[in-house]
């Protein structure tokens, strides 16, 4: 069985607020005190209950990441990038794949926030104003990657992909090429 933070009190000789003021670091606590605390934390192996935690605070410290296809390497790279930030933060990251399917988009919306997920970073479907509307009402945090929602005002991060396009294809031109292939995506993102 787990140490709890009353075993840790008692062990150090403290009240249960001096150990949890010494985890949270939310009041004083002379270091003699402090001291006696992290070590009794040591020896008996002490993990904070991050539930716990979550419902003292109304935070989760966890961040959703909604993808529309995992194996894509462009959305990999997403996912590396967020989830290092979000390390450097002490969240932990949900990753969900969507399969470009709007209703799945839907059910993992609904899901994490019922769930309490601080915020949410989303490459959404085609039908993405409409399966990430119930954000915005519930004021959850939110960050669009690569696609941007037409009458939504949210945060976004994206590249221009017509401009890149139109570059790409004129370096091509530039070059003497006359007969130029396109392989592109979804119509319409």
């Amino acid at each position: 069985m787990s140490a709890t933070i009353k075993d840790v009190a008692e062990q150090a000789g403290v009240s249960i607020a001096t150990v949890s003021n010494v985890v949270n670091g939310s009041r004083f606590v002379s270091d003699d005190l402090a001291e006696k605390v992290r070590h009794a934390i040591k020896e008996l192996g002490y993990q904070p209950n991050p539930l716990g935690r979550a419902l003292r605070k109304g935070r989760s410290y966890t961040i959703a990441l909604i993808l529309p296809d995992h194996s894509n390497p462009f959305f990999l790279q997403v996912a590396r990038g967020v989830d290092e930030q979000a390390r450097r933060r002490e969240y932990g990251l949900i990753t969900c794949n969507t399969d470009e399917d709007p209703d799945l988009e839907t059910f993992y919306v609904s899901s994490l926030l019922k769930r309490k997920v601080d915020g949410f970073v989303v490459a959404p479907t085609h039908r993405g104003a409409e399966t990430l509307r119930p954000l915005i009402e519930h004021g959850a945090p939110l960050v669009v990657v690569d696609r941007c929602i037409a009458g939504m005002k949210v945060d976004e991060v994206f590249s221009d992909n017509e401009a890149g396009a139109y570059e790409a294809t004129a370096y091509l031109v530039g070059l003497g090429h006359r007969s130029i292939g396109l392989i592109a995506g979804i119509p319409g993102i």
